[in-house]
């Protein structure tokens, strides 16, 4: 009943304390004690998954394929218990405001479960539900505020996700008409009973449509346009970009393990990962809106994660899941902190936000924290991530495009990093939220503990045995120092001199252009898949 109760008790909780007539600051404290209890019952899931070896299942009938079933093995475990850390903190920075407001608690809340559902589900039609009725939610969220901005960025989001698991549901469909039964477990046990053609059309859909939910090329125009939109509070930004974008990275390494007995298709999704990852730092590098920047980067990463869990090796299945992990970390932080100087500063545009070490110390550190880990710098959590990334592809074609990524990640964030350089004649030291700091060192904190503890986490938690080389990871930190030096240089002589690069160059598609794109993308798979997968 563990499972159950994660998923149930944050949908309940928040119901109760929306209908109760309670107090703005006893209504804070109830949800960061529900935050907390939901961290211990996950700590004590994923302790239960670890010292009997095999995953925990719940079912409401005594048939868990034909029943409402909820499976937890040791990788959900793990995410289970990010989720339930990163919305504690969440709940600390909103203390002061937001989570007084009882219908936004309320909301905010009630979506926890319905992560929690996503990532506890082995039935493909409840990870429909899930998905859509959390999507429902982030588009309230999204609109919360009620400027027009808002309205139409969480409308656009709502119709476009909508499309986007439409052909995951008719996927699904096909699936159940072919085998008669939705349970992932046991669709993948009878994947070679199909005749492999069979399956072309359902494998098309379902990854077209987590392909959107993903943001990858060439159908992710809407994610800066939706996560990135001026009315958003901080933390729904954060929210979305931390945390429910892995909604759907989570959702591709079940689909492919579900289809490999019949279908491999990685080598695609490896070049789809490159051109995704390039894509968002060529975006990220056009923009001069600080909350732009980050989300376009949120692109970049989330095709680094795509390479990673496509390539069928050890240490880059474990770069890749650690990297889901630290990027929910360095991103959050980077988005709250941002959040704050965005209060402070009156604007979003970062060639006027300058001296923010100056005037606010705790948020500046923990905008050179993020940039710290999301660069790869030696000890934080990015550095040991992209570190078994690039092992695994070690002396391969691919290297070469990791190598460039990170080099474009650097020089960005060399670009975002800018806002930090103290102006000479401005001393003016802002007064800073505390429970927005607290917030801010618990992830600062996290972002170091992650990557000092990366092959502990990845053996112990996730099951990948992998080691750090010394001699490996020294040659990284010095190459991670020469990307600095060699990205202060093009942004110092390059970038910052054009205006190009200084008048915020977005893609912003209709909903029509996304919808014909996500069908072409929908046929380029089936294409690839024609002449990429053998007839048994």
């Amino acid at each position: 009943m563990r499972l159950y109760f994660l998923v149930m008790a944050p949908i309940f909780i928040s119901l109760l304390m929306y209908i109760l007539p309670l107090k703005g600051a006893f209504r804070s404290f109830i949800s960061l004690t529900l935050h907390f209890s939901l961290i211990v019952m996950s700590v004590s899931n994923l302790l239960s998954v670890k010292s009997s070896g095999i995953p925990i299942t719940a079912a409401i009938s005594a048939n868990d394929i034909l029943g409402i079933s909820l499976y937890s093995d040791l990788i959900a475990s793990v995410f289970v218990v990010l989720i339930s850390l990163l919305f504690f903190v969440f709940s600390v920075y909103s203390f002061e405001d937001y989570l007084k407001d009882k219908l936004f608690q309320f909301l905010f809340i009630s979506l926890e479960g319905l992560i929690f559902l996503l990532f506890l589900s082995r039935d493909l039609f409840n990870i429909f539900v899930a998905v859509e009725a959390s999507t429902i939610i982030c588009s309230i969220l999204i609109m919360y505020k009620r400027d027009s901005r808002s309205i139409y960025d969480g409308l656009f989001y709502l119709m476009i996700s909508t499309v986007g698991m439409l052909f995951f549901l008719l996927g699904t469909a096909m699936l159940y008409k072919i085998f008669g039964v939705l349970d992932i477990s046991a669709l993948k046990n009878m994947m070679t009973m199909a005749n492999v053609r069979a399956l072309i059309v359902p494998y098309a859909l379902i990854m077209a449509g987590v392909s959107l939910k993903c943001a990858f090329v060439p159908v992710f125009s809407w994610l800066p346009k939706a996560y990135g939109t001026p009315g958003a509070p901080p933390l729904i930004s954060a929210l979305l970009s931390g945390v429910y974008i892995k909604t759907g990275i989570y959702m591709y390494i079940r689909m492919r393990d579900m289809f490999s007995p019949m279908v491999d298709m990685d080598n695609f999704f490896i070049v789809i990962g490159i051109l995704t990852s390039i894509v968002g730092i060529l975006f990220a590098l056009m923009q001069k809106d600080i909350k732009m920047i980050l989300e376009y980067h949120t692109i970049s990463q989330m095709g680094l994660i795509l390479i990673a869990v496509s390539i069928n090796d050890t240490y880059t299945k474990a770069g890749g899941l650690l990297h889901i992990m630290n990027h929910a970390l360095f991103k959050s932080l980077l988005i709250l902190a941002a959040g704050v100087i965005i209060y402070q500063y009156k604007t979003r545009n970062i060639y006027e936000i300058r001296g923010v070490f100056r005037r606010m110390p705790f948020t500046g550190l923990a905008i050179l924290i993020g940039i710290l880990g999301i660069t790869g710098a030696p000890f934080f959590n990015g550095s040991v991530s992209k570190y078994f990334i690039q092992s695994g592809v070690k002396g391969a074609w691919i290297e070469w495009f990791i190598i460039f990524i990170n080099l474009g990640t650097t020089l960005s964030f060399i670009k975002l990093g800018s806002i930090l350089i103290p102006n000479p004649v401005e001393r003016i030291t802002l007064k800073e939220s505390k429970p927005k700091s607290i917030s801010m060192i618990l992830l600062s904190l996290g972002c170091l503990f992650t990557g000092l503890g990366a092959t502990t986490i990845s053996k112990n938690l996730l099951g990948l045995d992998v080691k750090i080389k010394l001699s490996g990871y020294i040659e990284k930190g010095f190459i991670w120092i020469g990307f600095i030096v060699l990205s202060i240089l093009i942004y110092k002589f390059g970038i910052s001199r054009s205006k190009f690069f200084k008048k915020g160059y977005g893609l912003e598609l209709s909903f029509n252009n996304i919808s014909v794109i996500l069908l072409v993308f929908f046929f380029i798979i089936l294409g690839v898949y024609h002449f990429m997968v053998p007839v048994a």
